[in-house]
């Protein structure tokens, strides 16, 4: 075969991987924005899903490693399977809670044949490249190839795919170029496989790439399992912080992720690591453990780059040992197959156990301390004295602080913890601080502060973002015939004493920690016969009452953006009509728009003209009482007329034009999350 031939046939097998791994990867922000309506934007769905893709991708290493070479082109059977199950479909949630059984078992039935048959083009597209013995060296790249692939269609996804178009038209593109791939396929097949296997020709030459790792058989799997276990528990802890602090959205998904499928590309393109890296790496980790601790679950902006910069070069750190240990050719298959259960392993530890088991983000601190313990055992003879040193030092200290961090009770600001507290649904910690002289007692998740009560006072007066003077209070006052109101998002329930003559109040809330911490150490909702609590998602406990006939409500409250994590699938058309179908006549939607993060004001306001809705707003920045916070309040209401007693208490109508509701609105199939976050920069 002449060398333009050869050069052809590296080029169709590179662009096979490339476009393999580009749907593999396109299909996890896909399937996750699939997800949002039904099952919420909790940290836990996507760390879930992510947990689920690297099982599914273990799954096809297996299936890769025990059958791809003796099924030879019959796999061609499982990739054309894969195309029954397009356009891709997640069934919806069948239960209000979305417990993780019923999201694994609807991603189980949706996506894993198709993400289990792309899973396999790395292994496959190495296998047949082997068969040919044209360029023992260009196997292992392949595999590069294919995680640039990777990355590429995450970042894609986020900067153009997710901002133009909806999920029906991404489902139609997707299946469009899942059949190039698999024509692809076809042809690479016939190709590899018109003459006898020489394989053995690529086992018995050298590669020219660094030193092999020689050490027995198992210690060397051992090595594999850790040195990819780390770093994927790592990418998830750091995942965790930023969705936490910035919110679950697609955008905040890709950006750990594409830079872990980075450090892929440069550990598996057989450059060794520069010497700066090699050596301050483990300052580096150290510094991580600091950060991560110190933050306390979230951070600002600028330790956010941190974490993200630790994530790159540890997993970079991790992946060239990994490649450097990967073993001779004839274990090609057995080594993916251990890096994706390592893969897998750590996932899971993160998504699935540190959420029941820990009241922190303390995974993010001992994914670094095991990786530096990894590198302490495999490395303890070659390692100088400085960096056996900095190692011991690194994990001397990390864990030092770990304790010391979960021992503190009151941080540099003066702020008394009084309780930490973790579930699926979000992190948070109750806090006695002192403002302008008067003790308070909040609610807090990251920097956000979800409810405020004053400490000693004999009536609970509603605080931060509810009290009586701002948007909520004007409210409370021009429908003072509002007898039935509906809460969505219970904080530490203040809005029960804002609507005071209300007859009866209903709170809509996911989370029963959140329940439960409002009952034990605030007062706004104790003892009060006219409150009622609906545990679950808003939208699908409204969704159940509105076909039931329930009772409309006169005003319904929707207050689930003021935190990090903003629950898309609330914001969308789809959620606004369901909304309105739970009002009476004459019943006002009011909906809380203050977020540090996100521009919700273009959203609600673009939304609402939509949905054929009127909506004047209202923003309150001052004067302010010790305890207030500025706020930003929507009301919406089905005929325009409905909202004139607001007019006179300074709310403004939008309109076309106002510069606020020119951007396209939300709906379950397009949600432009982070064109809404560029423009509250």
């Amino acid at each position: 075969m002449g060398s333009a031939d050869s050069r052809a046939l590296v080029v169709l097998f590179a662009f096979e991987s490339f476009l393999g791994a580009t749907l593999l990867f396109g299909l996890e922000p896909m399937v996750g924005r699939m997800l949002l309506p039904t099952y919420g934007g909790a940290y836990y769905v996507w760390t879930t899903a992510l947990t689920f893709f690297s099982g599914a991708l273990f799954v096809g290493y297996l299936y890769a490693h025990l059958l791809a070479r003796r099924l030879g082109r019959l796999h061609l059977l499982v990739l054309a399977a894969a195309l029954l199950f397009m356009p891709i479909v997640v069934p919806a949630a069948t239960s209000e809670g979305a417990p993780l059984t019923s999201l694994l078992f609807a991603l189980t039935r949706g996506v894993l044949v198709p993400f289990v048959a792309l899973s396999t083009t790395a292994v496959v597209m190495q296998l047949w490249w082997s068969r040919l013995a044209l360029d023992p060296a260009s196997t292992h790249r392949l595999y590069a190839a294919s995680n640039a692939g990777s990355m590429v269609a995450l970042v894609a996804y986020v900067l153009f795919v997710d901002r133009v178009s909806g999920l029906m038209r991404q489902r139609e593109i997707f299946t469009l170029l899942y059949a190039l791939y698999l024509a692809l396929a076809a042809l690479l097949a016939w190709l590899s496989h018109r003459r006898p296997a020489a394989s053995h020709v690529v086992e018995n030459q050298p590669e020219a790439s660094p030193a092999r790792d020689t050490s027995p058989a198992r210690g060397r799997v051992l090595s594999w399992l850790a040195l990819s276990a780390c770093p994927s528990a790592l990418l998830l802890a750091v995942t965790n912080v930023l969705v936490f602090e910035v919110g679950s959205a697609p955008f905040v998904w890709v950006l750990p992720l594409a830079l872990y499928l980075l450090s892929f590309v440069v550990a598996f393109s057989g450059r060794p690591l520069p010497r700066a890296v090699d050596r301050l790496w483990p300052f580096l980790a150290a510094i991580g453990v600091f950060a991560a601790l110190r933050g306390g679950g979230g951070g600002e902006e600028l330790s956010l780059v941190l974490h993200l910069v630790v994530l790159f070069v540890l997993a970079v750190v991790a992946h060239t040992e990994l490649y450097r240990r990967r073993g001779p050719a004839e274990e090609l298959t057995r080594f993916y197959l251990v890096v994706a259960l390592g893969g897998w392993a750590g996932g899971a530890l993160v998504a699935l156990v540190a959420p029941s088991e820990l009241a922190s983000l303390a995974e993010y601190p001992l994914a670094i301390a095991g990786l530096v313990l990894t590198f302490a055992v495999l490395k303890r003879r070659a390692l100088r004295s400085i960096s056996r040193a900095t190692l011991a030092i690194t994990l001397v200290f990390g864990f030092a602080l770990m304790l010391a961090s979960t021992m503190r009770r009151a941080d540099d600001e003066g702020e008394q913890v009084l309780e930490r507290s973790r579930s699926p649904y979000g992190l948070y910690r109750v806090t006695s601080i002192e403002l302008d002289g008067v003790r308070y007692r909040q609610l807090m998740s990251g920097r956000i502060v979800h409810g405020r009560e004053r400490e000693g006072a004999a009536h609970p007066e509603p605080l931060a973002y509810y009290h009586r003077t701002g948007p909520l209070g004007d409210v409370a006052r021009a429908h003072l015939s509002a007898r039935r109101v509906g809460v969505v998002g219970l904080g530490v329930g203040a809005t029960a004493a804002t609507f005071s003559s209300a007859e009866r109040i209903v709170f809509y809330e996911i989370d029963p920690e959140v329940l439960r911490l409002a009952r034990e150490y605030f007062h706004f909702i104790s003892d009060d016969p006219r409150l009622e609590f609906r545990i679950g998602d808003a939208r699908r406990v409204l969704t159940r009452e509105s076909a039931e006939g329930a009772e409309p409500f006169d005003l319904l409250v929707v207050d689930a953006f003021t935190g990090d994590a903003v629950p898309t699938h609330l914001l969308t058309e789809e959620a606004l009509r369901l909304y309105m179908s739970r009002l009476g006549p004459g019943g006002v939607l009011m909906i809380h728009a203050s977020n540090l993060y996100y521009d919700l004001a273009s959203v609600i306001a673009s939304t609402a003209r939509s949905a054929g809705l009127a909506a004047a707003y209202r923003v309150h920045a001052g004067p302010l009482a010790p305890g207030q916070t500025p706020s930003r309040y929507f009301a919406l209401a089905a005929q325009p007329e409905t909202l004139d007693s607001l007019d006179a208490l300074g709310w403004r109508r939008t309109h076309r034009g106002d510069g606020i509701s020119d951007v396209e609105p939300f709906t379950d199939d397009h949600a432009d999350t982070f064109g809404a976050f560029l423009r509250a920069l």
